[in-house]
């Protein structure tokens, strides 16, 4: 939280006017009102009150203000009050009838004119604008005018109007406007709260270095300052500086032991540098310093949510919630109560019927927030405060079923409540038609403007699988723009230092929305290309806004945004078509995508492009680090060692059924996992696997379980070198990390049939021609892994031939030729605003309506046509008709039952029983078939 010192001036301001005046009597008595009025915020009251003040000293026979002190502070608290309420024109003339009134001894009013000029200032820059001459010479007249009164003002105009430019410029004119005045300046002005007030302009121009300097300078001449001192914290955390930060913390701690916003600040600095149980020590001492600081509540949510304990996050969130609705914090209130609604989804499932609880309850919060009215007290004014650790629903890809809903539940609910999101580049609003802008184009044969943007363009599987592409575009036809989100330093290695050096031109932007986008849109761009959307807060954000020709979208988060044009102008109450964000396109291959549940379109609300090889001009991967056996990671040297090297939230509770099925038949099996990011999270899969694993003739299979420590890039792939085979999970598999593995020619077992996004392994294979490792069932899965991981022979074939064909997985030029196509398609063809998937009229093709009377015999005949395994004939009291619902297994009942209720108008009651119904019977699908016959009419189905 930035705390901005000049506030407290300009109060010190006004009241320092009342100080020096003559006095009391009834002027003086209706003055202080004022001032009572204005610091409970009352400010009509407050200009009442001024007005009748200064009416009590004008001439009644000439109808004049006399020229005096006290008619000037009248002038000067008008001017505070106007500029409370944001009136900054009528502020200024207050300010400039207080100067008419007082030239010589009202040095306050000139502060406050400096101040106002300081803001617009920084609000003029931020557009891109400078200060005009006119401007410029008024404020130095002032200045002047201070100077000859025998007081030092500050000039923060034009020290922040060289810092634009030229910091170290700036800085040598404070300096110099400190040594002109008399020899106690430092006591006549506020150097201090000069430079925390400088360095937060700094702050809006994105100058974050620039902002440290200053407040370090700030610490210095007043190490007892707090605001300069809690400000420097924030500034430090913000750049990762988290040891510096962690020390003026500290300081900050022994300035003011009981000030319960510090104790916040120093909190995140101890959560950034996980210390987790520091952290939340000093966020409880915060809440029982300020009991209504929702803040540290909401900072104890997130911690408890991210370690897993939902019950946890959900007390505190509850607790911040009411709080800020007591309070009337509504901007608060509104963003607690989303991150309550999505703090529902944990990092590791304990059963499938826990992925369907969860699965349920985040359904049923969204949907009741997108049912609220659009009303202020709603609304989202800052999204970047909403995400908590529900982490944008990041978690929900891993529970195995198709997610589209679910992710235009959360993409709709900032349509409708956040307008701060919505924003159209200035050259859209002014552009020609596309057709227009494609000839002018060609006419002047420049280059099609490509950028692309993510906020892991470095040694990350984003910056991984997208820098062949962005460093081999044809320049001859194509300019490069890249756009380093959130950009940090710590993360500038060779993957980041070869895009950048490759690009024509690339931006490091901040975390703020605002400044990202428009930066952006500053560059005019024929297609902006996101790298992913749903990893990262400000990289999901910013496709809310248009802000080029066209957009499209990488799978390096393997799913449907859930950002559409369409749901735009439903939700966002847009006119124009034109002016609304959404991704226009996912780039995806045609070997990606599964026909097994319908139409692949269907998955997406972006139009779905298919290229035809892998989409990744993936470089050859690193060298396995030499000298790495079993031994540097503590793995047994007799074991046949299964090894599943991915995040431990990609393990679905399902995988563990075939792992024990693995330990169970080959005796000589270990299954090795990496340790997770965060210890509660191994601790979560342990107790699962636990659980799930049971002993089989005496033996305890979860000693053959076995977790290895975290690794570095080389390491990994060297660890991966030394496993008999390679087990890909499900429903996520790997991706970046399959490209790794294979180079080493070890074998990756993987479930075709379980896995719910793109089919990423299978696409390699298929590139390869080796088709020995894909499986359908989950038995063809456990005989395949125990072939492989038993049969030195067998593996040592599959490595020979792995290793002669992956080279044809890395460097491939043609993707990049497929990639110049697209770009050339998108422009060459309008912005598409809808697709098979927003058109079809209904989305399952199984829901029949039938009459009564075409509906014969008890049960009916109701065929399992179209790939279903489960078929109900449902009769609704408010219709005559009968609904025969027909689902398959692999479907989600959620979706299917706000489905069916949109199609016949159901209201949500109804709808949650239809659920409750599709997922009894799909659960009861699972279970062993104890008895089969043949029921007259039935057809001999079960």
């Amino acid at each position: 939280v930035w705390m901005r010192c000049s506030r407290l001036l300009i109060v010190w301001a006004l009241v320092v006017g009342v100080l020096n005046s003559q006095p009391p009597d009834d002027w003086t008595h209706v003055h202080l009102r004022a001032i009572a009025a204005h610091d409970k915020k009352d400010h009509h009251a407050a200009l009442t009150f001024i007005d009748e003040a200064i009416m009590m000293h004008v001439d009644e026979v000439a109808g004049t203000i006399p020229i005096s002190p006290i008619t000037s502070n009248l002038w000067n608290t008008k001017g505070v009050i106007y500029k409370s309420i944001g009136d900054m024109g009528s502020a200024l003339r207050s300010f400039d009838t207080s100067v008419v009134l007082d030239e010589k001894t009202n040095y306050n009013v000139y502060f406050n004119r400096a101040n106002i000029f300081h803001y617009n200032l920084v609000d003029w820059m931020e557009k891109g604008g400078e200060m005009s001459g006119e401007e410029e010479l008024r404020f130095r007249g002032l200045l002047e005018q201070a100077n000859k009164n025998g007081r030092v003002i500050t000039n923060p105009v034009q020290a922040l109007e060289q810092a634009g430019r030229d910091y170290q410029k700036a800085d040598d004119i404070i300096t110099k406007l400190l040594l002109a005045g008399e020899k106690n300046v430092l006591e006549t002005i506020d150097y201090v709260n000069f430079l925390n007030d400088y360095a937060i302009g700094m702050k809006k121009l994105d100058k974050p270095a620039a902002v440290i300097e200053i407040l370090l300078k700030a610490v210095e001449y007043g190490p007892d300052n707090l605001t300069a001192r809690g400000n420097l914290v924030v500034a430090l955390t913000k750049l990762n500086k988290l040891e510096a930060a962690k020390h003026h913390s500290s300081k900050a701690i022994e300035i003011a032991p009981s000030n319960s916003q510090v104790r916040h600040n120093y909190g995140l600095v101890l959560q950034k540098l996980e210390e987790m149980d520091e952290a939340k020590s000093q966020w409880i001492q915060a809440i029982e310093l300020d009991p209504t600081l929702s803040n540290s509540m909401s900072s104890l949510g997130h911690l408890e949510g991210n370690k897993g304990n939902l019950t946890g996050a959900k007390f505190w969130y509850e607790k911040a919630l009411s709080v800020a609705e007591s309070e009337k914090n509504w901007l608060e209130v509104s963003s607690i109560r989303l991150q309550l609604a999505t703090a529902v989804i944990p990092t590791i499932y304990s059963s499938i019927d826990h992925i369907k609880t969860a699965r349920s309850n985040y359904v049923e919060n969204l949907q009741s927030v997108l049912n609220l009215e659009k009303e202020s007290r709603n609304l989202l004014h800052d999204p970047m405060t909403t995400t908590g650790s529900g982490s944008l629903g990041y978690y929900v890809i891993y529970q195995g079923y198709d997610d589209i809903e679910l992710r235009r539940l959360l993409a709709n609910i900032y349509w409708k409540f956040a307008p701060s999101l919505s924003y159209c580049a200035p050259f859209l609003l002014e552009e020609k038609s596309p057709t227009e802008e494609r000839q002018l184009r060609l006419r002047q044969e420049r280059k099609i403007k490509i950028g692309f943007h993510s906020a892991f363009f470095f040694r990350h599987s984003v910056g991984l699988l997208m820098e062949g592409v962005i460093m081999n575009i044809d320049r001859s036809k194509f300019h490069v723009t890249v756009f380093f989100q959130n950009y940090d330093e710590a993360f500038n290695d060779e993957v980041a230092q070869r895009i950048r050096s490759s690009a024509d031109v690339s931006f490091e932007l901040p975390s703020v929305i605002s400044v990202s986008r428009e930066v952006i849109a500053s560059q005019k761009l024929d297609v902006l290309v996101y790298g992913e959307v749903g990893m990262d807060s400000v990289s999901y954000f910013l496709p809310f806004a248009r802000l080029a020709r066209r957009t499209a979208v990488f799978w390096g988060h393997a799913l449907t945004s859930g950002i559409s044009n369409r749901d735009g102008i439903e939700y966002g109450g847009f006119q124009n078509a034109r002016e609304v964000g959404g991704i226009d396109y996912f780039v995806s291959s045609e070997l990606f995508e599964r026909e097994t549940s319908g139409p692949p379109q269907h998955r997406y609300v972006e139009t779905l492009y298919l290229m035809n090889g892998m989409t990744t001009r993936f470089s050859t991967p690193l060298k396995p680090r030499g000298g790495m056996t079993r031994e540097s990671f503590g793995l047994p040297l007799d074991k046949n060692i299964y090894l599943c090297p991915q995040t431990l939230y990609k393990l679905h509770p399902d995988f563990d059924k075939l792992i024990v099925r693995i330990l169970q038949r080959d005796k000589n099996a270990a299954v090795v996992f990496p340790v997770a990011q965060r210890s509660e999270w191994t601790a979560h899969l342990m107790q699962r696997m636990v659980s799930n694993v049971r002993s089989t003739q005496g033996e305890d299979l979860t000693s053959r379980i076995l977790f290895v420590r975290r690794t570095d890039f080389d390491e990994f792939i060297a660890l991966a070198g030394l496993a008999n085979v390679i087990l890909d999970p499900f429903p996520v598999g790997g991706g970046r990390s399959a490209l790794e593995i294979l180079s080493t020619g070890s074998p990756i077992v993987m479930a075709y049939h379980r896995t719910n996004i793109l089919q990423l392994n299978y696409a390699m294979y298929k590139t390869m021609g080796i088709m020995d490792l894909v499986c359908y069932t989950d038995e063809d899965y456990v005989d395949v892994a125990i072939r492989v991981g038993s049969n030195r022979q067998l593996e040592a074939d599959l490595r020979r031939r792995i290793l002669e064909r992956v080279g044809v997985l890395y460097e491939n030029d043609e993707v990049v030729r497929e990639w110049e196509k697209f770009f050339e398609y998108a422009l060459e063809n309008e912005r598409p605003i809808s697709n098979s998937y927003f058109e079809k009229v209904y989305r399952r093709e199984m829901v029949v309506v039938l009459k009564d009377d075409e509906f014969e015999g008890e049960g009916g005949d109701m065929e399992l046509t179209n790939g279903a395994d489960l078929a109900y004939a449902i009769k609704m009291n408010h219709e005559d008709n009968l609904l025969v619902v027909k689902i398959a297994e692999r479907e989600d009942p959620l979706e299917y039952a706000r489905d069916v209720s949109r199609a016949i108008g159901a209201e949500w009651v109804k709808e949650r029983w239809i659920a409750a119904v599709l997922q009894h019977g799909v659960r009861r699908l699972d279970e062993e078939v104890v008895l089969e016959m043949e029921l007259e009419g039935g057809g001999g189905r079960r």
